[in-house]
């Protein structure tokens, strides 16, 4: 046993050759005898997050062991995990505070969390969600392209600042039904290796705002198309009757000058309708 070991279970050199089984340990583990008999047993890993009297945090192995005389055994590590423990709660929690949708991915495409706009955005419950594949929340249409990008995106992490082509992509609420949703995916660092953060935001309402503006402009252009058209006409037949009324008057100035203005401002009007 290491120096650090012997805190955690009393032990002092005499203990050589006792069992286990009779020293109180600090970590709380009640069944631990019969997982390192369980290890020796099987010969297969064991390994549990478990925490001490005094609320720290380790990563518990527990590895099967061959000596060299051919007797087995098994070899126990714990892992002080405590500050990374702690970052991963802060993590969690600006994760949980985030206004947008947050969902990180691990490179097999499972989701490892959810916060609580995930939930809103695709009516389903974030305890649910962990563990599945991300394609639990795609169209059927785009999850073959999905896993392409997905291993591209694991085989060179980067960042991503908008998913798709488009302005949006298409998600999968749980009932089935469809939403436009805005994608951003940052990679980030973790214990396991590298993961996918993404930030969903759903733009349902802002896709319904620019269909109304664009209906807005196609009525507003139909408008004045039919407008020009309509102006045209008439002020084609005012150019006629100036020119004409100007033929009559016989070079009578009194005639002249008022034919003059017409056509002249007339002349500007179907200008300003061409443009």
């Amino acid at each position: 046993f290491t120096p650090k070991m012997a805190e955690v279970f009393n032990l002092i050199d005499t203990d050589i050759g006792r069992r286990i089984h009779g020293f109180v340990n600090t970590i709380k583990c009640p069944d631990l005898p019969a997982r390192l008999e369980q290890v020796a047993r099987e010969g297969k890993l064991f390994e549990e997050e478990v925490e001490n009297k005094d609320g720290g945090q380790y990563l518990m192995r527990i590895l099967p062991y061959l000596g060299e005389t051919g007797r087995r055994g098994v070899v126990m590590t714990l892992i002080d995990i405590t500050v990374l423990k702690a970052a991963e709660t802060r993590f969690r929690n600006a994760v949980e505070v985030s206004p947008n949708g947050m969902l990180v991915i691990d490179t097999n495409g499972r989701i490892a969390m959810v916060n609580g706009e995930v939930e809103k955005t695709f009516g389903c419950d974030k305890q649910d969600l962990i563990g599945q594949p991300l394609d639990v929340l795609l169209p059927d249409g785009m999850r073959v392209d999905h896993s392409f990008l997905r291993e591209e995106f694991f085989r060179q992490p980067r960042v991503i600042r908008r998913m798709g082509n488009d302005s949006f992509v298409w998600g999968q609420r749980c009932d089935g039904t469809r939403i436009p949703l805005d994608v951003r995916v940052n990679p980030i660092k973790t214990s396991t290796g590298t993961q996918a953060i993404a930030s969903l935001v759903d733009v349902s309402e802002h896709q319904k705002l620019e269909e109304s503006l664009r209906s807005q402009v196609q009525q507003r252009d139909r408008f004045l198309a039919t407008l020009s058209h309509e102006l045209r006409n008439p002020m084609g037949a005012i150019l006629t009757a100036a020119s004409l009324l100007n033929r009559m008057a016989d070079g009578a100035e009194e005639f002249q000058k008022p034919c003059e203005v017409i056509r002249r401002q007339a002349t500007h009007i179907a200008t300003l309708l061409d443009d």
